[in-house]
C-alpha cells in the first residue's frame, strides 16, 4: 500500500481557482466517490474509503465549489492511500468548527431574510451583490504580501470577518444563491491586471433562461482614501461583455448570451 501526497502544486491547485482536467469528458458530480466525500466533509470524518483513481482530489475539489459551506477543510493536511483510504484535515477541531458553522448560518438566514422582501430574483440577487461590497473589504495588505490567512479564500473569512479574496467573495455569492436556490455557477478563470493576467474566481447566475455574470470582488474596488466604494460595472454581464477582462474556458459554463440587464445595470448606483 502506498501513500499519494498531495504536493504544493496540488495544495495550490486547491486552494485557488482552476480549470479541472475532467471537466469537459466527465461529470464529477456523478463520480461515485462525490457523495461519499461530501457527507464525511459534511460530518467532519477524518477518514473515509473511496474508489481509488485518478479523479479523487479532482472530485474533492468539486465538492467544496458546489458547497462553500463545507469552508473548514485543511488541504495541506488531505491524504490519499492506494487502498482507496483518504484521510482528511480540518481548520480546527469539531467544537470551533461547529461554532463557526453556527455562525455562518446565522448570518446566512439574516441576509435570506432580507432578500425575501424582493420579490423579483434580480432583485435578491442585487441585495446578495449589495450585502457581499458593503460588507466586505478585499485583503489587499495580506494579498501582496503573499500571505493571505486560509478563510480570506472561504465564505466564512467574507461574511463573518468582513474581509477576503476573489474566492471568499465568490464562495459567499454562492452560497447565498444556493441557499436561495436559484441556478448558478462558480466560475475559475483569469482577470486582467495591468499588462498580465491573474487567476481570478466570479459568479454566474440565471434569470428566467438566461445566465449572466456577477463579479462582486470587481465592484467592491481598493481606493486610495481606503473608503467603500459600490459599483455595478461587473453585475449581470454577458459573454461578450465579460470577455473584455476576464477570461475562462467558455466550453466548462453555460452561454451568457443575452444583454437583457444592460439598461437595468446602468440605472443603478
Amino acid at each position: 500500500m502506498k501513500k499519494v501526497l498531495m504536493v504544493l502544486a496540488m495544495v495550490l491547485s486547491l486552494l485557488f481557482p482552476y480549470e479541472s482536467t475532467f471537466a469537459k469528458t466527465v461529470d464529477l458530480t456523478k463520480d461515485s466517490n462525490y457523495q461519499v466525500i461530501y457527507k464525511a466533509l459534511q460530518s467532519q470524518k477524518s477518514k473515509v474509503k473511496v474508489k481509488y483513481n485518478s479523479r479523487v482530489f479532482a472530485v474533492l475539489h468539486k465538492v467544496t465549489e458546489d458547497h462553500p459551506e463545507i469552508f473548514y477543510i485543511d488541504y495541506s493536511k488531505i491524504t490519499l492511500w492506494t487502498n482507496g483510504l483518504l484521510e482528511l484535515g480540518y481548520t480546527g477541531s469539531s467544537k470551533t468548527i461547529n461554532t463557526q458553522i453556527k455562525q455562518l448560518n446565522k448570518k446566512v438566514n439574516a441576509i435570506l431574510k432580507g432578500a425575501k422582501s424582493k420579490k423579483k430574483k434580480v432583485d435578491q440577487i442585487k441585495y446578495f451583490h449589495d450585502y457581499i461590497v458593503n460588507h466586505t473589504k478585499y485583503d489587499y495588505v495580506h494579498y501582496i504580501k503573499g500571505k493571505v490567512p486560509a478563510n480570506r479564500y472561504n465564505a466564512y473569512g467574507v461574511l463573518i470577518k468582513g474581509t477576503g479574496v476573489c474566492q471568499g467573495y465568490a464562495d459567499a455569492m454562492k452560497l447565498l444563491l444556493n441557499k436561495a436556490k436559484i441556478p448558478n455557477y462558480l466560475v475559475v478563470g483569469k482577470a486582467k491586471s495591468g499588462h498580465s493576467w491573474e487567476s481570478h474566481a466570479w459568479n454566474l447566475v440565471k434569470i428566467g433562461k438566461s445566465y449572466y455574470h456577477v463579479d462582486t470582488t470587481w465592484d467592491d474596488p481598493i481606493t486610495s482614501n481606503h473608503k467603500q466604494v459600490k459599483r455595478y460595472n461587473y453585475f449581470l454581464l454577458s459573454d461578450k461583455e465579460m470577455s473584455r477582462d476576464h477570461k475562462w474556458d467558455k466550453t466548462e459554463y453555460p452561454k451568457a448570451t443575452s444583454k437583457a440587464y444592460s439598461s437595468y445595470r446602468k440605472s443603478l448606483k
